[in-house]
Order: C-alpha cells, then structure tokens, then sequence
C-alpha cells in the first residue's frame, strides 16, 4: 500500500461488510503531526471526507472542522464512527439513524461535530 509522501502509519481500524468496507489509518508526517485517513466505500457518511464522497481507492485525509484537531482514539461500526479528540470532546459521523450518534438530528452523510 502506498501511503501519502513523507508520511508513517501508527493505527489502523476498519468496519468490514460486503457492501461498506471503510479503513481508517492514523498517519504521521515528517514533522509529528497526526491525522486519520480513510478510505473504502460508505453512502451514509463514514469516510468523514464529504457529504458526497461515498467511495475512495485512496486513503485521504478526513475532513477536519479544525486544523490543530487530533484524534486520540477512534471506534468504528458498519454505518458510523466515534471519536474522542486530545481536548477529550466526543465526535461522531456516519449514519445518525435512532440517534446512534447521540445527536439530535437525522442524517445519513455528512455528521462529523461533538
């Protein structure tokens, strides 16, 4: 697997089903700083990388609210992602459905806040 230039692997986690295999791997850069890579395909917003991308060959970078936000840890299902940031906030995307996310609107793509 090729990895983006100047870069190493620390973590992985993957969410496996026959229709929505998604990756995710902790990369480091040249300079230490961490950040999460997805990959894989999900039509409900688990990539993290937009509303509209629901397949990527490539591992890209999910899309950050914040440019200093690190992950600390991460847990992924078949529809959905938590995470919990180095400040100790909960994030959550994917599939929102009965509130799984424990957010209070509706949505399949695209939610990704504390």
């Amino acid at each position: 697997m090729t990895l983006p230039k100047g870069t190493k692997a620390r973590r992985a986690w993957a969410a496996t089903s026959p229709e929505h295999p998604v990756a995710f791997l902790e990369l480091e850069d040249e300079a230490g700083a961490k950040a999460i890579y997805s990959a894989g395909k999900s039509e409900k917003g688990l990539l993290g990388q937009d509303n509209k991308v629901v397949e990527s060959s490539q591992f890209k970078k999910i899309k950050y609210p914040s440019t200093g936000l690190v992950y600390e840890t991460l847990a992924v299902g078949l529809d959905s992602a938590m995470a919990i940031d180095s400040a100790g906030h909960l994030w959550g995307w994917g599939y929102n459905g009965n509130h799984r996310l424990g957010l209070s609107d509706i949505s399949e793509n695209g939610i990704h806040r504390p």
